[in-house]
């Protein structure tokens, strides 16, 4: 697989409202939710129950661990909060990684390896942003599924390899996995979710965390420190580029893609 191959596969355009009502795979997201919420959980992080979300094409397997920390903190508890944990499947064992992997680390590691390499950087921040709209998601047999282009998946190893913590094969559904278990903080919320008149960058759950990837790891020359702050400010600490008012974000997904997530004049038909 080249470059070109790889642009033309995950050709997708941007994505004008993340609402119930207009977001095309809105009901594919309530879906991933209920699915999480129902996956047995443990009483205690010393004794979570792990459950099997992706395995990668090399064999590394990404599971949830329930209940998550959230789910025992004093103010607002969130009781169907998980831990995303990664398997390493290394010369032919597998084990579980000792990586952590919070948002300053996995943003960290995204930067790194979209400085490096910048063809592969469009690759790897598209397919990030097919996460976060679910485009390469599916049900199968009851069960939730992150399924990305495998041949993508091995041509960004290829690219990427020793750039960086940890290989995009892995980095990728991680973070999948992390906006997934913010998504489920929407039904602490119900309110909110169940609105048909929600603004295109609400509700938050996995929209935030996509943000962060485009807002933190632009390069200045597509987004200030000033006009980043301004987003942060305006959004009262999330990254405010899905709304109308920065054009959903496209000033920026589509520079840092490289155009393989842009088409923005045929957003009808996404409603």
């Amino acid at each position: 697989m080249n470059y070109l191959t790889a642009k033309k596969i995950l050709k997708y355009p941007i994505v004008t409202s993340f609402s119930k009502t207009r977001f095309r795979n809105a009901k594919l997201r309530k879906t991933s939710l209920i699915w999480a919420m129902n996956l047995p959980s443990g009483k205690s992080l010393d004794s979570q129950i792990e459950s099997t979300y992706h395995m990668t094409y090399s064999g590394s397997i990404i599971k949830f661990g329930k209940p998550g920390k959230e789910a025992f903190r004093t103010r607002n508890p969130n009781k169907f909060d998980m831990t995303p944990i990664l398997y390493e499947k290394r010369n032919g064992k597998l084990g579980r990684t000792d990586k952590g992997f919070n948002f300053f680390e996995m943003l960290k590691d995204i930067q790194i390896k979209i400085n490096d390499d910048e063809e592969a950087g469009h690759i790897l921040v598209a397919m990030l942003y097919r996460c976060g709209i679910l485009a390469d998601h599916e049900v199968k047999d009851n069960e939730f599924n992150y399924n990305p282009n495998k041949l993508v998946m091995q041509w960004l190893d290829e690219r990427l390899e020793m750039v960086g913590e940890i290989p995009p094969s892995e980095l990728i559904p991680m973070y999948d996995a992390i906006m997934l278990n913010d998504d489920i903080k929407l039904y602490t919320n119900p309110l909110r979710y169940q609105s048909e008149h929600l603004e295109p960058y609400g509700p938050r759950g996995r929209i935030n965390t996509m943000g962060a990837i485009f807002a933190i790891c632009a390069p200045e020359s597509l987004l200030s420190r000033v006009e980043l702050a301004s987003l942060l400010i305006t959004g009262r600490g999330t990254p405010r580029i899905f709304s109308k008012s920065y054009d959903y974000g496209r000033p920026i997904i589509s520079k840092m893609t490289g155009g393989i997530i842009d088409n923005h004049n045929n957003q009808m038909k996404l409603a």
